[in-house]
Parts: structure tokens; C-alpha cells; sequence
């Protein structure tokens, strides 16, 4: 590591720019470490590719062939910050053929702070300290760390995660035979297209989930709202919502049956509810004497279609363990396009999920109501 380095800049966008020192790798490749003080007029958490171009002009290919940088703004109201990987590195491909590899500015980044969960940010840089002594790595090590491909692999476990909710439907004869209606004297033949319904039931529970995952990130979920129930500014929710409803919860066991269900019944999918979402339940984690708000979302999610499966409920464990594998990971609300996609698990991401989980069903010409839906602006209260 060097002592710090003062690095000129003109572009009127920073207070300095200080290289704090640098990493030799194992290939012969070097990144250098950087932070770069940004003016207060320029948000951290909106800007990607102007910060990027900033500081790409560091890289050599000769010196220098990467950059870790930490964004910070000189506004000390804004507690969040930018990690990015950038860099540039002339390949040969197994071929022979020659190419040009470069970071893409709004893929190679994590936005970290008070505001960030920050698990994605540091599972990948620990894995990518664990590697032998901890600097025996090469520059693809380091790339792959901030490679959002890499996590969308990761995030595909999700589907571990709905077997096992599904199995233990499909595993309980009061489920399956009672609430499902499926025939006790079902032949073994017609199983699998009998476990069709509670295979979808699942898909919707976690698919509901998730989505409000998205919407938590937003910060859309328990907003602090005017006595009126009107003119609700929405931002500053809770960034843990779902965990937290649960986390908190008198008796877990109940979760789905009697809390998550009631939030959806009472608020999220009525369009008339009042808007104090702890009256949902007086011992509620959010019962503080303070006014809060979930959106009303009609995007069909959320639809009240199958009024019997209210009544299920899961082992605690099964949801502990869910909410500490989805708490692994940040989800980003950026969804203009695959390119445009911070470090994170995003809307487009959770539609490719869907769409395996249902390959089977179409395949055995079965269709099912659930849809991810879109991140829409909250619907205004009534």
C-alpha cells in the first residue's frame, strides 16, 4: 500500500480525488485504490456512468489496469456511498481472437450506507478475501466479485427455497386432501398433475414476497402518514418491512394465516382500507401511536383467489429460514433495462425466476394466475 496521492481532476464535479494505495495481483495486473470527494450538488445514489468517466481515465492498461473506488459526498446529509469496480483488459480468447473487456458503469457498483443493507457488498468481497491468503487473486477474481450475472446465478437457489415450502404442502394430507380437495384415492399416476394447484399457491406466496421486497426497498412500506390519511409523501418506510412483521411477531407459527394475510386482506389489496396499517393488529410491531401506510397494490398478485389457503400455515423455521436467505441480498429498484441494473436482485431478475418455476406447468398445458407485476407508483389514498 502507498501513502496517499493527490490526483488532479477539472471536471468541476469533485473536491479531490486520493489515491489511497494499490493492489498487486497474481497475474502481473495492479488496481489502484481511490477515493473521490463529490461535490454536494451531485447525488451518489443516481449517478453511475458520470462518476465512472471520472475516473476511468485513471487506467493505463500498462500501470494501472483497474480501479476500486469509493464515491463520498461532501453533503453529510447523504450517508450513502458508492463502491465500483472499473476496468479495462486486452484479452486474447481461446480462439485466437483479440478483444476489448471493460466495466460497465452501471453494472460494477455497489451502493453501500445507512440506507443499504450492504450483505451483497460484503458476501462477495469475503468470498473474494478468502481466496488463498487473501491477495492470491487475479483481476477476473476481483471481477467476478462485483459481476451481477454472478449473483442473478446465486439468487437462482430461490427455487430450492420454494420446493421446500411447496414439499411441505404437498407432504401434509390436511393440505393436500382438505384445503386442495385433492381425492384421498388419487393414483400415484396422477400426482403430479394434481400437485399442479398447490404448486402454484406456493409460487404466488413467494412471488408475493418478493415483490414486496422490491417495495420495501422502495421504501414504500409503513410510511409515517398524516392523521388525514392524505397527501401521503411516499418515502421513508421501513427498509426491513416483512422481516420485521415477522421478526416481531407474538406468534410466528401464525405468521402467514393470521398476519401476513390480514396485511394483505386489510391493506395492501383494498383499495378502501383506512390507511393506519398497525389497527391491522393492536400488538403489532408497527403499533406505535404512529399513522403509517402501505400502497394499494391491484396488479393482481394480490388477489384474494383462493380464500381456503388463507387458512395455512408454515413451521416458523421454513420462513427464518426464507427471510435469511432473501436478507442475503440487495434489491434494486432500477429497472430500465438489463444494462441498467445496479449489483442487486431486480424486477427483471424475479421474472426469469417465475418463468422456470412455471416451464413444468406450461409444459403439462397448465396456466397459473401468478405475474410479477411491475414497480408502479403507489396508488393514491382514498
Amino acid at each position: 500500500m502507498k501513502t496517499q496521492v493527490q490526483l488532479d481532476d477539472t471536471s468541476n464535479k469533485t473536491k479531490y480525488i486520493h489515491q489511497k494505495g494499490d493492489i498487486q495481483l497474481t497475474d502481473g495486473k495492479k488496481i489502484i485504490i481511490l477515493e473521490v470527494g463529490i461535490k454536494k450538488e451531485n447525488k451518489i445514489a443516481k449517478t453511475k456512468v458520470g462518476f465512472h468517466n471520472l475516473t476511468a481515465k485513471f487506467i493505463d492498461q500498462a500501470n494501472n489496469h483497474g480501479i476500486l473506488v469509493f464515491y463520498v459526498s461532501e453533503d453529510k446529509t447523504q450517508v450513502d456511498y458508492r463502491l465500483s469496480l472499473i476496468c479495462k483488459e486486452s484479452r486474447f480468447n481461446e480462439d485466437g481472437t483479440f478483444e476489448e473487456f471493460k466495466t460497465n458503469p452501471k453494472r460494477y457498483t455497489y451502493l453501500l450506507g445507512q440506507n443499504e443493507t450492504g450483505t451483497t457488498a460484503a458476501k462477495r468481497l469475503k468470498e473474494l478475501a478468502a481466496k488463498k491468503n487473501g491477495f492470491d487473486f487475479e483481476l477476473k477474481d476481483v471481477v467476478d466479485a462485483f459481476s451481477v450475472e454472478k449473483l442473478n446465478d446465486d439468487f437462482r437457489k430461490y427455487k430450492e427455497q420454494f420446493q421446500i415450502f411447496n414439499n411441505y404442502l404437498i407432504e401434509d394430507a390436511k393440505v393436500r386432501y382438505d384445503i386442495f380437495e385433492i381425492d384421498r384415492n388419487e393414483k400415484d399416476t396422477d400426482k403430479v398433475v394434481n400437485e399442479l394447484p398447490i404448486r402454484d399457491f406456493t409460487k404466488k406466496l413467494l412471488g408475493r414476497l418478493v415483490f414486496l421486497y422490491f417495495l420495501q426497498r422502495k421504501g414504500w412500506m409503513g410510511v409515517i402518514t398524516p392523521a388525514s390519511g392524505k397527501d401521503v409523501i411516499w418515502k421513508g418506510g421501513y427498509a426491513d418491512f416483512i422481516h420485521k412483521l415477522f421478526r416481531e411477531a407474538k406468534h410466528q407459527s401464525k405468521f402467514h394465516s393470521k398476519i401476513f394475510n390480514r396485511a394483505i386482506s386489510k391493506t395492501l389489496n383494498n383499495e378502501n382500507r383506512k390507511t393506519l396499517f398497525f389497527l391491522i393488529d393492536k400488538k403489532s410491531p408497527f403499533a406505535d401511536g404512529v399513522n403509517r401506510s402501505v400502497p394499494y397494490l391491484n396488479g393482481g398478485l394480490f388477489d384474494d383467489d383462493f380464500p381456503k389457503g388463507n387458512a395455512i400455515d408454515f413451521p416458523e423455521k421454513l420462513f427464518e429460514n426464507l427471510f435469511e436467505f432473501l436478507e442475503q441480498y440487495n434489491f434494486t429498484i432500477d429497472e430500465n433495462s438489463p444494462e441498467d441494473h445496479e449489483v442487486g436482485i431486480d424486477p427483471e431478475m424475479l421474472g426469469h425466476i417465475f418463468e422456470n418455476l412455471l416451464e413444468d406447468n406450461r409444459d403439462k398445458g397448465h396456466t397459473t394466475p401468478l405475474r410479477s407485476g411491475t414497480l408502479y407508483e403507489p396508488t393514491k389514498h382514498h
